[in-house]
């Protein structure tokens, strides 16, 4: 039985399902992941969102089974699985020209090998031969991951979500 942190501003952002998950892969409140992971050599990453890796990087955070509308995801904070998807053939690159914004890499879905990423407002996305949003914050991004909350998948064709 793990023994639940005092609610603080980070734990209250998290359902008490998805932080008991994250306690469990071995996050806690201000941690700090140096040389617990890598990041892609061509990605600079605004200071904000540098300090979300250096909170989560490294981590496996394991989540199987039936979700709300899809099947639970696991997420590994490792922001190396991105090499070159942020140089000018990469991925990233590829939607970041739809969205006209940058993308950073912060990991990967194991089960879908999808990629992980954010955007500078705190939007997340999961990018492979599609791109997904599923979340308007990381809370709500990871959250939606890890318990199986289905994204929306962003139209090519008409530029918009969900068509």
């Amino acid at each position: 039985m793990l023994n639940a942190p005092a609610m603080s501003k980070s734990t209250a952002l998290f359902t008490p399902e998805v932080l008991t998950l994250l306690i469990r892969a071995g996050w806690y409140e201000g941690r700090q992941a140096q040389g617990q992971f890598a990041v892609p050599s061509d990605v600079h990453y605004p200071a904000h969102i540098a300090q979300l890796l250096q909170e989560f990087g490294g981590l496996l955070i394991k989540s199987t089974g039936a979700g709300l509308t899809l099947a639970r995801n696991s997420i590994l904070f490792d922001p190396s699985y991105a090499e070159r998807e942020s140089s000018e053939q990469g991925i990233l690159t590829y939607y970041a020209g739809f969205l006209q914004h940058p993308l950073y890499p912060l990991g990967h879905i194991p089960q879908e090998s999808l990629l992980l990423c954010i955007d500078w407002t705190g939007t997340m996305y999961m990018a492979g031969d599609y791109l997904y949003r599923v979340g308007s914050s990381f809370a709500e991004g990871v959250s939606n991951i890890l318990l199986g909350v289905k994204g929306e998948e962003f139209n090519e064709r008409t530029l918009r979500w969900g068509d």
